[in-house]
């Protein structure tokens, strides 16, 4: 067996294109409407008091993961494929202060100008 026509079966694969068809379902423009509807549904609903802040909170979230979600793995993927490790600063290490202009080049008039007519 080649590697082209192993490439050729794993693309035609009914797994892959089951994932494909789940994917466009969950990130097409269904549950797009229906997500737009459903943040709708619970701002109505808190809106008239009906709802707990916990609840929208859980909508929201869900819907950030829902689309976020390719964004999410790929960049968890690229963080374990990279190794990828984030460095916190060091707290004991003080920032740098800001360097101030030396004294012959600051303007004490700078922007004080009166525009005449």
């Amino acid at each position: 067996m080649t590697n082209d026509y192993a490439m050729a079966v794993a693309l035609t694969s009914p797994f892959l294109t089951a994932f494909d068809w789940l994917r466009d379902a969950l990130l097409g423009t269904f549950s797009t409407s229906l997500a737009i509807i459903a943040v709708g549904f619970v701002g109505l609903r808190t809106v008239t008091g009906h709802m707990s802040p916990v609840l929208v909170i859980r909508v929201l979230a869900g819907c950030f993961v829902l689309f976020g979600s390719p964004t999410i793995a790929s960049g968890l993927i690229a963080a374990a494929k990279d190794g990828y490790h984030a460095h916190a600063p060091d707290p004991l290490e003080s920032p740098k202060p800001p360097s101030l202009p030396r004294p012959d080049q600051v303007d004490p008039y700078a922007g004080a100008s009166a525009q005449h007519m």
